[in-house]
């Protein structure tokens, strides 16, 4: 269990890590995810299908290494993929609840939650 959770807080820093590398890119957007300050956002199963796709490129690089240490962060990679997965299908499951359950969100009143 506690591999599992060190693999879990390694995908948070790296996730932590894209987000804060990518807002110094883009100073003008304090915000990445779709709330009422910022309805142009993006969704949750999106952005995490964008760092799913920058893990599989670094996979995709270290495929033929059969170094030992090439091999440890293969496996570490492919663990954080399956996490990545089992989030994006997560997030878009909720997004699915709230879409058959309420309108489109309307920046004047969310679907659910407080303002």
């Amino acid at each position: 269990m506690s591999r599992r959770i060190n693999v879990k807080l390694v995908l948070i820093r790296f996730v932590h890590r894209c987000f804060f590398q990518w807002q110094l890119s883009n100073r003008a957007m304090t915000h990445f995810l779709a709330i009422d300050d910022n309805p142009g956002g993006y969704k949750l199963e999106d952005i995490l299908g964008s760092i799913r796709q920058g893990i599989f490129k670094r996979v995709d690089k270290i495929l033929g290494d059969d170094k030992p240490e090439a091999k440890q962060v293969l496996k570490n990679n492919i663990k954080i993929l399956g996490l990545l997965t089992e989030s994006i299908e997560i997030a878009e499951h909720s997004t699915a609840v709230l879409d058959k359950n309420f309108d489109p969100s309307n920046p004047a009143e969310p679907r659910i939650g407080t303002r």
